[in-house]
């Protein structure tokens, strides 16, 4: 009896580190495993990570001094180019190494119009494009990357 409640207690206590749901409509997945990465670790294309939110310039500068405070938010988000890879944009489409990985919307969720990111070169050493929110506010940093998501469900 003993041991099963010592395995529950561990196992209760590594879930919230190993494992991490998605909530996002953004993300084709919902439940992903936690890998970390290392300091040298680069994530691939195609792959899903875990990355900082606050700091970012992603949110409205009101938003990021509110949660400035808080602990620091995260998002699920999947890699489509990488340092060394040819990111195009052209009409609001985004293109990596001329494989279209998406479309920048025209307006917001609230209607307000949107800024897109242009850009036409190679992606630099330590930055990242992301398959959503990079069309809009630019390149991910590497060390806002915390995690390599592996998905389950």
């Amino acid at each position: 009896m003993l041991i099963a409640i010592v395995l529950i207690v561990a196992c209760g206590s590594l879930l919230p580190t190993r494992f991490l749901v998605a909530t996002s409509t953004s993300v084709a997945h919902r439940v992903f495993f936690v890998s970390k990465l290392g300091a040298s670790d680069t994530p691939r294309r195609g792959e899903y990570v875990n990355l900082k939110i606050t700091g970012m310039g992603v949110l409205p500068l009101e938003v990021e001094a509110a949660l400035a405070e808080r602990v620091e938010k995260t998002a699920v988000k999947r890699i489509a180019c990488t340092p060394g890879d040819c990111l195009e944009s052209e009409g609001g489409e985004y293109f990596c190494n001329e494989a279209f990985i998406g479309k920048a919307k025209g307006h917001s969720l609230q209607g307000m119009p949107t800024k897109k990111f242009l850009f036409n070169c190679t992606i630099p050493p330590g930055e990242f494009e992301d398959s959503y929110d990079s069309r809009y506010f630019g390149f991910v940093k590497r060390q806002d990357i915390l995690s390599r998501l592996l998905p389950l469900w």
